[in-house]
């Protein structure tokens, strides 16, 4: 395990490659744990595990899987293949994935609550799920299985749609549930 104290840090390029591995931020006095930059996760296997952190961009880009508790992004999280399939699991109960959400590989990406900002899905072997979230900003799939769980989706502005969906036709299939949503504009 290793641990974060309250603070901002600059960590542009840091690659996060351990096995079974927990990154905590020690925020429980009220301090924020900030990683600016672009953090890259490249576990080959396993998981690594990160709560109470505030992310620029993350990249997470290989098999193992990663786990979210209670982390803000604000920039833009990417998901994509080299390789196995991935597992992402993110719980943001009260925190907020501000930034774009990108998900273009073969892997199961959950979100859970919080605030979510623009997704994409573009992987016919993909799946989403996001459930139960404050609210969802915009969201594109070319290829994938979506569903949406009790989440109102909402447009940015009028010559937005809160959710497009394109049929790309042969190998790419799109299929998308939604229970319980709304769309607000």
């Amino acid at each position: 395990t290793i641990y974060i104290f309250p603070g901002s840090y600059a960590q542009g390029g840091l690659s996060v490659t351990a096995q079974n591995v927990d990154i905590v931020g020690m925020n429980g006095g009220g301090g924020i744990c900030y990683l600016t930059g672009t953090i890259n996760i490249a576990n080959t296997a396993s998981s690594v595990r990160f709560l109470n952190i505030s992310f620029d961009t993350v990249n997470h880009n290989n098999a193992g899987s990663v786990y979210f508790r209670q982390c803000s992004f604000n920039v833009t999280f990417n998901q994509t293949s080299t390789g196995g399939s991935q597992f992402i699991n993110c719980d943001t109960q009260g925190s907020s994935l501000t930034g774009t959400v990108n998900v273009s590989s073969a892997s199961t990406c959950i979100m859970v609550g919080g605030t979510i900002g623009i997704v994409t899905l573009s992987n016919s072997a993909g799946s989403m799920a996001i459930s139960n979230a404050m609210n969802c900003a915009p969201i594109t799939v070319t290829a994938g299985v979506l569903t949406v769980l009790s989440t109102p989706i909402y447009a940015v502005s009028s010559s937005y749609y809160g959710l497009t969906a394109t049929a790309t036709g042969g190998a790419g299939t799109t299929i998308i549930s939604l229970n319980s949503c709304s769309f607000i504009n």
